[in-house]
């Protein structure tokens, strides 16, 4: 299992597709048995809201959906943040 930084960093840097990423976020997320400190959880569950709010359809996307560009900017954003606490 890749670690938060590595799996978002591939995302962010288009190695992985949003299908995997999103597959293997949710799988790592849902299945943490860590307890994480308060600041990582809160980021890594920003990015689960927005992984939840990814719609890949145009046409099916309302106001409060993201489509890929915008997941991957929040994702950036987030990976930023993360790296600065240094979750391993």
């Amino acid at each position: 299992m890749m670690s938060y930084i590595a799996l978002l960093a591939d995302f962010v840097g288009n190695k992985v597709s949003i299908d995997q990423f999103e597959c293997e976020f949710l799988l790592q997320f849902k299945s943490e048995t860590r307890v994480l400190p308060a600041t990582v959880f809160d980021l890594l569950n920003q990015i689960f809201y927005a992984v939840d709010a990814y719609c890949p359809d145009p046409k099916l996307r309302n106001t409060d959906d993201l489509s890929e560009t915008e997941l991957r900017a929040i994702c950036s954003s987030l990976l930023t943040q993360l790296k600065q606490v240094e979750l391993v």
